[in-house]
């Protein structure tokens, strides 16, 4: 039926098709009279969506290619909202580079309450002495922290974070290195974890400068964990020097095979 067409719209690389037809093959349809059917359920399609694609490439600093990836987990008809939540940002030191980033990670952010939702969170964040310009580069790579829970994800974390690390710098290092962390249970992942490396003698100082320094190793399944434990071990590294965490954490970047194999050759 549409052998019709330009070879450049049905067999052109997949990113460039998709934004060609999101914007010209609607005009393509208008204006060629070979085409005989009806439009209007397309134009309906595509004037709901047009909105808010535009308005992700000139308000929030999006790519074509983003902003119609973005535009299928945000859709809204007035710019109300969206435009709340960028003037929030900006006022908290976001660049348009970091508002673009944090869009393109979490583009549901743009249809949350600033009032309700958002200020409550960076004004709690702000409390703990991280600075706004921290603050807009933690938030930027990390946009979870503006989706989750204030009351029953972000302060209990921040706190169990405080009290093992004893300093917002820290707590705002290891977001910054590992910013996925806030999507785990930390009592599932962390707690057990830490307990392996105290049953198998490591000091607790090593455990606090491990998480410090290499959070992610801390949220390996805690099964997958204590296997990646006790192959260090078997290799020789000692307990009670640092080395062994980060034995821990180069083991556990590899794959199994590869491991297993490195850890023949060990021996």
């Amino acid at each position: 039926m549409f052998c019709f067409l330009p070879k450049t719209i049905l067999h052109g690389r997949p990113n460039e098709c998709k934004a060609f037809k999101t914007y010209n093959l609607l005009y393509i349809f208008r204006n060629n009279p070979s085409f005989s059917f009806s439009l209007k359920s397309i134009s309906t399609i595509a004037n709901q969506q047009s909105f808010t694609v535009s308005y992700l490439i000139i308000n929030c600093g999006l790519s074509p290619e983003s902003a119609i990836s973005a535009s299928k987990y945000v859709n809204f008809k007035t710019p109300n909202k969206s435009d709340s939540v960028i003037a929030l940002l900006k006022n908290h030191g976001f660049s348009k580079t970091q508002i673009a980033t944090l869009i393109k990670r979490r583009p549901c952010v743009l249809a949350s309450d600033v009032e309700k939702t958002l200020l409550p969170k960076i004004t709690f964040l702000n409390s703990k002495g991280i600075s706004s310009s921290d603050l807009a580069k933690c938030l930027s790579k990390c946009p979870s922290l503006l989706i989750h829970s204030l009351e029953n994800r972000i302060i209990p974390y921040f706190n169990f974070l405080c009290d093992l690390l004893q300093s917002n710098n820290d707590i705002l290092g290891v977001l910054n290195l590992f910013p996925r962390m806030l999507l785990y249970d930390f009592d599932s992942y962390i707690l057990p974890n830490s307990n392996v490396l105290r049953q198998n003698g490591v000091p607790e100082l090593n455990i606090v400068k491990g998480f410090r320094r290499v959070p992610k190793t801390f949220f390996y399944t805690p099964i997958q964990f204590k296997e990646l434990v006790v192959k260090v071990k078997q290799m020789g590294f000692s307990p009670e020097r640092f080395t062994f965490i980060l034995a821990v954490t180069v083991l556990g970047s590899m794959s199994k095979s590869t491991w297993e194999t490195k850890f023949d050759v060990y021996k």
